[in-house]
C-alpha cells in the first residue's frame, strides 16, 4: 500500500501542497477537513522546494514546484524503484504536512470509550485505538464489519467521528485534491473502524459529486524525447589503391544488394551482404565462411543454383563469371575484394535483413583519388528504414524492454506506432560538466516507415508503454479515500445513501486507478471531490 500513498501524494495531491499564509488546520476525526483547493502560498512553496531538492539530491527526479500549483508531475512507475524509496525515506520529514501514519492531536479518551463500547456490544476482539499505527487507528482486530453484530454495535456506540458538529461533507476523511489533502493522506484519520470489512459510515448523497466505475483498459506510459534518423552513419572505406573515384551513388539514395555503391576507374564496386568483410581474393580451391557468404549472395541474385557451401569450386567460378559480366566487372571468375563491399547487418548501422543501405554523406567526390583522405573513407551510410533513438535515463531502463510498443509523435504533429527493437546494456556517460544523467540508447522502429516522410535527424516525442492492463475496473484517482484502519476505499453512492467500501488498488494511469472490492462492479457510482 505504500506505493498507493506515494502515488496519491506525489502524482495528484501535491498539485495543491497547502493553503497560503494562515491556511486551514490539518483535519482530524474531530476536526473537519477543507475540500476547497487553495493555491500554494509562499510557505508551502518553500516547503515543497525543500522537499524537491532533497529528492533530487538523492538521485530522484522531482520537478521544481510551480509557485501557483505546488509540486506537480511524477512518473508513477518511478515509485517502485529502490532509489525512490530510499530517497523518500531520507526526505519524508520535509514533506509539507508530515508523513502518513503520524497523528494530529485528538481526544483519545473518546476513542478508548468507543472501543470499550464495541466490545461490550458483542465484539470482544475490537481493538483499542493505536494512534500513528501503519495499520490505522483501529487496525489489528479480527472484526467483520459486514456482520449484523458489528452493524448493531456501531449504531449503539457513538463513534467519535460522528459528531453533530460535522456535516456529511466534512466527515469525508480524504477526498484527494483539497488544500489540506496532503496532511489528510499522511495523517490517516478515521473513516470507519475495524478490520478488513467493506462498508463503513453511511449518509446522505444529496450533495455528493459522483463518477461511475468503468471497465476499461489502462496504459501506463513513459514519455521521453528521441531523434528520428536512419541510424548512426557508418564509414565505408576502400582497400588501398591508386584508383580514381569516377561515380558515387547520390547522397540520400538507397542502394540494394547487387547494385554498385561507387566506381573506381569506372569499375563498379558492388554491394553484397554478410557478416565477414572480404579480406582476400577468392578463387577455385578457397574455403571458408567468406566463400559461403559470396555463394549465398550469388544465389539470392540468381547466379548460383546449388546449395551454398564453404568450398569455392567450378560451379562457384561459373556463377562468379556470369555475375561479373552482368555488372560490368572483369569476368575473371575470381572475387576481388576491391570490387565488393560487404554490408554488415544490425548495429551499428542498423541494416535490416535485406542488407540495403542508404548513402548518408560523401567523404570523397568524383575525381578524387582513393586514399587522398584519412582511412581511405569513401562515404558514410546507414540503414534504409527510419528509426528513433532515445537516450533513456539509466534510472528508467528497467521500464523498457525489447518488444514494447511505443507511440512516436513527429514534428508534423502526426503520430506513428513503433516497437522497441533494442535496449543497450552499455550506458553513455555525458561529457564532463554536463548536468544530464547517464543514459542507455533505445532503438525504436516505426510500424509504418513512410510516416517519417523523409525526415532525418528530427526531434520526436516518444510514449513508451511500460504496462498495459485490459478490462479492469477503474475510477478517477480522486475517488480514492484513505481508511484509518489501513488501506483505501471509495464512497459508494446508492439509492440516495453513501457508504465507504474498502478496495484493493492496482495500476495507476491517465488519472485513473484500477480497483477491486466487494460490491464494486462496472457502473457502481462513487463519490469524487467537487
Amino acid at each position: 500500500m505504500r506505493r498507493i500513498a506515494v502515488l496519491i501524494l506525489l502524482a495528484t495531491a501535491l498539485t495543491a501542497c497547502g493553503s497560503s499564509g494562515g491556511g486551514q488546520a490539518v483535519p482530524t476525526a474531530d476536526q473537519p477537513s477543507s475540500t476547497t483547493s487553495a493555491p500554494a502560498g509562499p510557505s508551502s512553496t518553500k516547503a515543497a522546494t525543500t522537499f524537491s531538492e532533497c529528492m533530487q539530491n538523492h538521485g530522484v527526479e522531482v520537478a521544481e514546484p510551480d509557485p501557483g500549483k505546488g509540486l506537480t508531475g511524477l512518473d508513477p512507475a518511478l515509485t517502485e524503484t529502490p532509489a525512490f524509496k530510499t530517497a523518500l525515506e531520507a526526505c519524508k520529514d520535509l514533506l509539507p504536512g508530515g508523513v502518513r501514519g503520524s497523528t494530529a492531536p485528538i481526544d483519545l479518551t473518546k476513542y478508548l470509550a468507543f472501543s470499550k463500547c464495541m466490545r461490550a456490544n458483542g465484539l470482544p476482539d475490537f481493538p483499542d485505538p493505536k494512534p500513528g499505527s501503519k495499520d490505522g487507528l483501529f487496525g489489528g482486530g479480527a472484526v467483520d464489519r459486514n456482520s449484523p453484530t458489528f452493524q448493531k454495535a456501531s449504531k449503539a456506540c457513538s463513534h467519535p467521528a460522528r459528531s453533530s458538529r460535522m456535516t456529511e461533507r466534512k466527515r469525508r476523511l480524504l477526498l484527494v485534491g483539497g488544500g489540506a489533502v496532503l496532511a489528510a493522506i499522511l495523517i490517516a484519520v478515521v473513516v470507519g473502524v475495524g478490520g478488513g470489512g467493506s462498508a463503513a459510515e453511511t449518509g446522505s448523497a444529496a450533495a455528493t459529486p459522483t463518477a461511475k466505475v468503468v471497465k476499461t483498459d489502462l496504459v501506463q506510459s513513459v514519455h521521453v524525447s528521441g531523434t528520428l534518423s536512419y541510424g548512426v552513419p557508418q564509414p565505408m572505406t576502400a582497400p588501398p589503391s591508386n584508383g580514381t573515384i569516377t561515380w558515387i551513388a547520390p547522397e540520400g539514395s538507397a542502394v540494394k544488394v547487387g547494385q554498385p555503391v561507387y566506381k573506381i576507374d569506372n569499375v563498379p564496386v558492388i554491394l553484397l551482404k554478410g557478416t565477414t568483410p572480404l579480406y582476400r581474393p577468392l578463387s577455385t580451391g578457397a574455403k571458408g565462411i567468406d566463400v559461403l557468404e559470396v555463394e549465398q549472395n550469388l544465389a539470392t541474385l540468381g547466379y548460383f543454383e546449388q546449395k551454398p557451401n564453404t568450398g569455392y569450386d567450378a560451379a562457384t567460378t561459373t556463377a562468379v563469371k556470369a555475375w561479373q559480366l552482368a555488372t560490368g566487372q572483369p569476368g575473371t571468375g575470381t572475387v576481388d575484394p576491391h570490387h565488393v563491399v560487404m554490408a554488415q547487418l544490425g548495429p551499428p548501422a542498423n541494416l535490416v535483413g535485406d542488407g540495403d543501405l542508404r548513402i548518408a554523406l560523401h567523404s570523397l567526390e568524383v575525381g578524387d583519388r582513393v586514399g587522398s583522405n584519412a582511412n581511405n573513407e569513401i562515404l558514410t551510410y546507414s540503414g534504409t528504414k527510419p528509426l528513433v533513438v532515445v537516450g533513456l535515463d539509466v534510472a528508467k531502463q528497467y521500464l523498457v524492454k525489447k518488444g514494447l510498443t511505443a507511440t512516436v509523435t513527429l514534428p508534423t504533429g502526426k503520430s506513428s506506432a513503433g516497437t522497441v527493437a533494442s535496449v543497450s546494456t552499455v550506458a553513455t556517460v555525458p561529457e564532463q560538466g554536463s548536468d544530464k544523467p547517464p543514459n542507455v540508447p533505445v532503438v525504436i522502429t516505426l510500424t509504418d516507415p513512410a510516416a517519417a516522410g523523409g525526415l532525418d535527424s528530427a526531434p520526436v516525442d516518444v510514449a513508451l508503454v511500460s504496462a498495459h492492463k485490459q478490462g479492469v475496473l477503474a475510477v478517477p484517482v480522486t475517488a480514492l479515500v484513505a481508511l484509518a484502519e489501513g488501506g483505501y476505499g471509495v464512497q459508494v453512492v446508492s439509492d440516495g445513501k453513501t457508504s465507504y467500501v474498502a478496495v484493493q488498488t492496482g495500476m495507476f494511469a491517465d488519472g485513473k486507478v484500477e480497483i477491486s472490492g466487494g460490491g464494486i462492479t462496472d457502473g457502481t457510482e462513487v463519490g469524487v471531490p467537487s
